[in-house]
């Protein structure tokens, strides 16, 4: 697809399903197809990609196509995708779904062999395994679209239970964490190995004082904004840093 080489911070408006489905009315055959991988097919320019830079153990690397992690990706790869189907007739796109519809099978066949031929020429692979041709309903951005119209998808409105074997496995839990030599807080031995288990999170750090393989403290806190922002391998760092300066 067409080189992306607009602000990451770009916004685009996204299609709702009312905009979608009023175009779709008196539509009886459908057929969706799905872009594969879709973002990756976006290659970045070369500024573009400096912005996505990223360090590692084995150095700095960046991403040649369009990531998954970047906020407006979804904005960009629908603008792009409208941008490709949009003078098609039959054809709604959202994010990387195509839905193809008409009235008639004879249209629709020829609705499909227009995008097919456009997805070739955009150089845009399709996922075998996701798409689905010529149906007379089909299941859309949460929604079934039928000859009759669209409603909410049955499995979006599933209620939630709690059985027996939720309740068990509740009090499976409690056990474990209540029972005697279970994880509760040990006291702290000088005369025993110390080991220090971290991690970091997007939003936060977290580490836990062990001797023995039982838990002696625990320790976490918040990252403010700016330290949210850090690589993964720096935010692990701060997490030893931190645990390190918490347990001594």
């Amino acid at each position: 697809m067409s080189k992306e080489d607009k602000d990451l911070s770009e916004i685009s408006l996204l299609p709702t399903i009312e905009d979608i489905t009023t175009r779709m009315a008196n539509a009886k055959w459908f057929t969706k197809l799905d872009a594969n991988q879709g973002y990756w097919q976006i290659p970045l320019d070369e500024e573009s990609q400096l912005l996505t830079t990223f360090n590692t153990l084995f150095g700095q690397y960046c991403y040649q196509v369009t990531p998954f992690g970047i906020t407006s990706a979804q904005e960009v790869f629908q603008k792009r995708m409208s941008q490709h189907f949009s003078d098609l007739e039959g054809v709604e796109t959202d994010i990387d779904d195509i839905i193809v519809h008409a009235e008639t099978e004879e249209k629709h066949d020829h609705h499909l062999q227009a995008v097919l031929e456009r997805c070739e020429k955009i150089n845009l692979t399709l996922n075998k395994e996701k798409c689905i041709f010529k149906l007379k309903e089909v299941t859309y951005i949460g929604h079934k679209l039928t000859q009759e119209g669209f409603k909410p998808d049955d499995e979006k409105d599933i209620e939630f239970q709690w059985s027996y074997e939720q309740d068990k496995a509740l009090q499976e839990i409690k056990n474990i964490l209540t029972k005697d030599g279970g994880p509760v807080l040990r006291f702290f031995d000088v005369q025993k190995p110390v080991t220090i288990s971290c991690d970091a999170s997007p939003t936060g750090l977290g580490g836990v004082l062990l001797q023995g393989g039982r838990p002696v403290a625990y320790a976490s806190r918040s990252l403010m904004d700016a330290k949210s922002r850090y690589a993964e391998i720096e935010k692990e760092l701060l997490a030893i840093q931190f645990s390190l300066e918490r347990f001594n």
